[in-house]
């Protein structure tokens, strides 16, 4: 009977008519019995008293002996007056008390079905007004309306599959809100991608068009503008390779091939990935931590997410300064915090510097903004958590914990 709360009303509602009619029945038989036993007994007591009146000599007990014999042989005696004791009552009152309470019973029962069909008929019409209810909510859910406000508190079958369309609605409402963001979000990472592509696409067509249009352009010139036509191509190469590996994040296609990678190694492998970088701009890395902390990682991946988040915080040093890195790990998480000594990040900045395509204020003049937004794709993936400090003017600390499902020392 488990949410069958409507149901059980009902049926208790039928017991209790049951009961009432039972109790009733009763009532009215004990009735009926006192009425002819006190019709029986006056005319009787007519009958007794009469002999008694007119017939001295009779005893009392010996009528009352004769009343309460079982068996009487003298029956006969009524056939002489047409009465049939088989069929027929000696006392007229009583026929007129037996069709009287025909009458009472009748009405009775048919009271009876009256109340259980009235009962009945209101727990159809109700179920109906519900199930038409339900309807409704199916029909503007077709509709995509949403706006759906079901207070229902009982725990009947029905009211829990209306629980279950309200959830259902909350969730038809949430991702037809999602499809919308989304869709929004698509149509600005379009026009991103588009501003991104078009600046170092029309750089590269305005030196290729330089060059052809003037043969004789001075070989210092072409080489100026083939290194930076290779500059830009490399920009786009990466910018296109990230974009890509970004979508595959969204699709969630990508597999990571876990194996236990010792965090020193993996961050002297970062900074083999940076080392023209941090020469060109004169920032040395500081790496300092436990030798024997191991993650256990895609070493790839997490080596690419690691080098965008050391090669942002390169690129807002200033010359002769040093990024430092240091690696600790405990029994609930392995910790990495990188930190530079650089511009910082403004308050206003903070918030958004995971986002796809954002630059703030300090950004450099080529950021595509899309290398920490990878990264921190990267590193969510991978069950990790990445963590951000600044104050302008004084640097800025990132902090990765990997969880203790990913790491042991």
């Amino acid at each position: 009977m488990k949410n069958k709360s409507e149901l059980k009303k009902v049926l208790i509602c039928f017991l209790i008519i049951m009961i009432v009619f039972s109790s009733f029945f009763l009532i009215f038989e004990n009735y009926k019995y006192k009425s002819y036993n006190q019709s029986y007994n006056t005319r009787l007591n007519s009958i007794i008293s009469y002999l008694l009146s007119n017939y001295p000599e009779l005893d009392s007990n010996s009528i009352i002996t004769i009343l309460n014999q079982k068996n009487s042989n003298n029956l006969e005696i009524w056939g002489r007056y047409g009465i049939d004791l088989s069929e027929d009552s000696l006392i007229l009152e009583n026929d007129i008390l037996y069709q009287r309470f025909l009458v009472y019973s009748v009405a009775a029962i048919l009271l009876f079905f009256v109340l259980f069909l009235t009962v009945f008929l209101l727990y159809q019409r109700h179920r109906g007004q519900e199930l038409a209810e339900i309807t409704r909510y199916l029909e503007a859910l077709n509709r995509r309306d949403y706006r759906l406000e079901i207070d229902s508190n009982s725990d009947d079958e029905l009211s829990v599959l209306k629980s279950e369309i309200y959830k259902t609605t909350v969730l038809l409402k949430e991702n037809a809100e999602n499809s919308l963001q989304d869709k929004l979000m698509l149509k600005d990472s379009l026009s991103d991608i588009s501003h991104q592509l078009k600046t170092p696409l029309t750089s590269v067509l305005v030196m290729l068009d330089a060059m052809l249009d003037d043969p004789d352009i001075e070989e210092e010139t072409r080489k100026d503008f083939l290194q930076s036509i290779k500059k830009e191509v490399t920009g786009l190469n990466f910018f296109i390779n990230a974009i890509l590996k970004l979508s595959r994040f969204d699709a969630n296609t990508v597999h990571f091939h876990m194996q236990s990678v010792p965090v020193a190694e993996l961050l002297e492998e970062v900074a083999q990935n940076l080392s023209v970088l941090c020469d060109l701009r004169g920032v040395e890395l500081n790496i300092s931590g436990e030798q024997e902390s191991v993650l256990v990682c895609d070493r790839k991946w997490q080596a690419e997410a690691l080098t965008n988040i050391v090669k942002d915080c390169v690129e807002h040093s200033p010359q002769g300064s040093a990024v430092e890195i240091c690696h600790q790990s405990n029994k609930l998480y392995c910790s990495i915090v990188i930190k530079d000594h650089g511009t910082g990040i403004s308050a206003e900045d903070l918030p958004h510097i995971f986002e796809r395509f954002y630059r703030g204020a300090h950004a450099a003049h080529d950021s595509i903004g899309i290398g920490l937004a990878l990264a921190k794709s990267i590193i969510e993936a991978a069950g990790g958590k990445i963590y951000v400090q600044s104050v302008p003017g004084q640097g800025t600390s990132f902090e990765i914990r990997y969880d203790n499902s990913s790491t042991h020392s």
